[in-house]
């Protein structure tokens, strides 16, 4: 099989013009170009390569699939992201699904946990991420990306970050956490060190909190 982009003209010539020197000066000077087209082929190709475009390719992507909940603020790989998903996203609007899939962006590992699953009120929900570092705005980014994705009809109660660890230490002066919150059950308005259970502690910063060990 013929590799077009290391392919050599003179290899093809017909043998009664192989020999003729004129013919393989030709056959090289076109070849260059055909090398040069044959290279930027890939370019052409979009999706398949789209952790390799720059942030403008990807933000004109973005415009053209019509990603109605894409922030051009975030940071590359996860405008990357949000364009892999935008398909499926509007195929599957209004659904957990989606809600998930745009969390899992912002807040890896994440997963949606609807309002008969922890006795909330109906038509709403939560997301739970083992995440617990992000950065300043970060809360504010994803309310608006799922407000591109959610139905009007459903609504957030709370960001639960599940932390499983022997030690944890949460500083309020680090603003990360926005308001004061719980732990076990316990206040703390101030920097903390706690011993965890084995169990999953939950923290839930900047909205009403819900916390408590699993068990």
């Amino acid at each position: 099989m013929v590799d077009i982009y290391n392919a050599k003209l003179s290899d093809i010539l017909p043998s009664s013009i192989k020999e003729d020197k004129k013919m393989r000066a030709l056959a090289a000077a076109i070849i260059r170009e055909m090398q040069d087209i044959s290279s930027d082929m890939k370019l052409v190709l979009m999706f398949s390569r789209i952790d390799e475009l720059d942030s403008e390719v990807v933000d004109i992507l973005a415009h053209q699939l019509h990603v109605d909940f894409y922030d051009s603020t975030l940071s590359l790989e996860s405008r990357r992201e949000l364009v892999k998903t935008a398909i499926g996203a509007h195929r599957y609007k209004g659904t957990p699904w989606a809600i998930e899939q745009v969390a899992s962006i912002v807040f890896k590992n994440s997963s949606v946990r609807e309002w008969f699953e922890y006795g909330g009120e109906p038509h709403h929900f939560r997301i739970e991420t083992e995440q617990l570092v992000f950065a300043p705005g970060d809360l504010a980014k994803f309310r608006r990306l799922l407000e591109g994705v959610k139905r009007k009809s459903s609504w957030l109660d709370d960001i639960v970050f599940k932390i499983i660890a022997s030690t944890i230490r949460v500083d309020i002066s680090s603003k990360r956490f926005i308001v004061d919150y719980f732990v076990c059950n316990t206040f703390y308005p101030n920097e903390i060190v706690v011993k965890a259970p084995s169990m999953p502690v939950f923290v839930a910063p900047g909205m009403p909190m819900f916390t408590a060990t699993e068990g």
